[in-house]
């Protein structure tokens, strides 16, 4: 998988056919490669009430587009991790006089090496599918949070079973909606 996604970012940002197809699909080009469209992106934004003195981090943030579009709105601190080099040098390469409250990290989201409370918010948009173990990635997360931190969760998975028609499924019936409700923890699901 990562040698896809290193070949992926080294090519999509120069690609007029995907700037395309981004900005039909997805509302804005930001080399998307995922299911959030900008409406959702910002209502999520807006829902976890980012602030400027926010630290936020963005699991799985690809070439960092979308971390970059969320710093530049909130003017939080905002630091994205990926797995692929190419990736993350990309992001690095592209904001680096953009902003010091702007950071990017190759990093595995599974084995994350931060203090506990480091981040107010924690947005991992499209990227938990890669998840090999789904039930210890919340649970590592919420050690990431500050007192009082949100976790948003961008997802479009259901019960996660092959060949299942999820079209019509709650969110608490979904993988995701599931764990929280054994967990006890407290969440909110929006439509997308």
């Amino acid at each position: 998988m990562s040698d896809f996604y290193n070949k992926y970012y080294a090519t999509v940002e120069s690609s007029i056919a995907h700037g395309k197809f981004c900005q039909i699909v997805y509302g804005k080009n930001m080399c998307q490669h995922g299911m959030a469209d900008m409406p959702q992106i910002d209502t999520l934004i807006r829902k976890l009430k980012v602030k400027g003195t926010d630290r936020l981090l963005d699991l799985g943030c690809g070439n960092g587009f979308i971390t970059e579009y969320i710093q530049k709105v909130t003017e939080a601190n905002v630091v994205g991790i990926d797995l692929s080099p190419v990736a993350i040098e990309r992001a690095s390469r592209r904001t680096s006089q953009l902003s010091d409250r702007l950071t990017f990290q190759t990093a595995d989201m599974c084995r994350l090496d931060y203090p506990a409370g480091s981040f107010e918010r924690i947005v991992p948009i499209d990227s938990h599918y890669f998840v090999a173990e789904f039930e210890g990635f919340p649970r590592n997360l919420m050690v990431l949070l500050s007192h009082g931190g949100w976790i948003g969760l961008f997802s479009d998975q259901g019960m996660g079973i092959p060949g299942r028609d999820d079209s019509h499924l709650k969110a608490s019936e979904s993988k995701i909606g599931q764990f929280l409700k054994r967990e006890g923890l407290r969440y909110r699901a929006l439509p997308i």
